[in-house]
């Protein structure tokens, strides 16, 4: 798996298509690990964590993703039915890995003050496995996002998220898309 972002205007310790797939890497070496992503102040070291956070999950590695939550992390998802706690978000991704193939994410913005990261960022995957009932369809959707991490000590505590559910199902088939104005 990728994750591509761009360069970041501040530090610039981020390349558009940074390869995180460990393709290129010793075997033993995690792409993940937090010597891959040394920066210098606080602002930056939370941007790099929340990369972090989504190049875990791109490669689907539990044990990154579960390192960089707080053991009391909170996640605030659309859809869900109250916040999720750590043993919850790691489920819930375990289920968006199993249904969804060739999945990354794209960073496209971050910015940083203080202990919170905003991140604006696009998902793309292929349906190959079951989801929430559907079974797979093939198709591959590319559905943008907005995600904001509160961050401390080098662990992300709280987590709120939203991306376009609406044209995700669209995607999938699920519901028709607009039909133009009459």
């Amino acid at each position: 798996m990728r994750i591509r972002a761009r360069t970041d205007a501040v530090t610039g310790d981020f390349c558009e298509n940074e390869d995180v797939s460990g393709a290129n890497r010793d075997a033993n070496t995690s792409p993940h690990t937090k010597e891959n992503f040394t920066v210098t102040t606080r602002e930056a070291q939370n941007k790099a964590i929340h990369r972090r956070y989504f190049a875990a999950s791109d490669a689907a590695d539990l044990a990154a993703f579960d390192e960089l939550m707080a053991p009391d992390f909170v996640n605030h998802y659309p859809g869900a039915p109250g916040p999720l706690n750590r043993e919850a978000t790691l489920q819930m991704g375990t289920m968006f890995w199993a249904a969804f193939s060739d999945h990354y994410y794209t960073i496209e913005d971050q910015i940083a003050e203080g202990d919170k990261v905003a991140t604006r960022l696009a998902w793309r995957a292929i349906h190959s496995g079951d989801f929430q009932g559907l079974p797979p369809t093939g198709r591959k959707v590319a559905v943008s996002g907005i995600a904001v991490a509160h961050i401390k000590d080098g662990i992300i505590l709280e987590h709120w998220a939203t991306f376009d559910q609406m044209g995700m199902m669209q995607q999938l088939g699920l519901v028709p898309p607009p039909q133009p104005a009459r």
